[in-house]
């Protein structure tokens, strides 16, 4: 009686651990939703005529973001421009991905 208790217990250990790790699952991007998100940024810059080469590290970022899903945030200096590209990349949909330049005082 006690044995059988134990694995009526851990079955329903085990289905609500599938069911987070499911739910989990869910909320992240495809490949291609991430490659749609840094194609927007990139648009986003070409459109502030922001010279790609200023943001050379971002691009490697980027693409690891596009090909394994891996999350990064940071800021990358631009002192010919006395700016600063600030980018936050999550895989989660429900999450934005987000960049902005900012002016360097």
């Amino acid at each position: 009686m006690n044995n059988s208790i134990d694995v009526e217990i851990k079955s329903k250990k085990r289905i609500a651990r599938e069911a987070r790790i499911a739910k989990k699952l869910e909320c992240l991007r495809t490949r291609e939703e991430r490659a749609i998100e840094i194609n927007k940024i990139y648009d986003r810059l070409k459109a502030n005529s922001i010279n790609i080469k200023y943001i050379e590290p971002f691009q490697k970022i980027a693409n690891e973001f596009i090909e394994y899903g891996i999350g990064a945030s940071g800021q990358i200096p631009i002192l010919e421009l006395k700016q600063r590209f600030v980018y936050l990349l999550s895989n989660n949909r429900k999450h934005n991905c987000a960049t902005m330049l900012q002016v360097i005082t």
